[in-house]
């Protein structure tokens, strides 16, 4: 968790001195959600869902998560 987090830190710091965007890939749904103005989530190798964080939980209705995004 200490880890995590000082990546994190240190992405945030790098996303906002340079403006420049930044590819990531996680398994943790909760991470774009802090970080990316756009997130495209893929299954079995295919793109399933591509916008802001709020965008795709705001298609599926108040109260969704980024993670019930990918299960549908």
């Amino acid at each position: 968790p200490v880890a995590r987090a000082a990546v994190w830190e240190l992405l945030e710091k790098l996303q906002s001195r340079s403006g420049s965007a930044i590819l990531l890939t996680t398994d943790y749904l909760d991470e774009p959600e802090r970080l990316c103005g756009r997130v495209a989530i893929m299954s079995r190798g295919r793109i399933t869902a591509m916008g802001s964080p709020k965008s795709l939980e705001a298609a599926l209705g108040p109260g969704a998560t980024l993670e019930e995004v990918f299960e549908r």
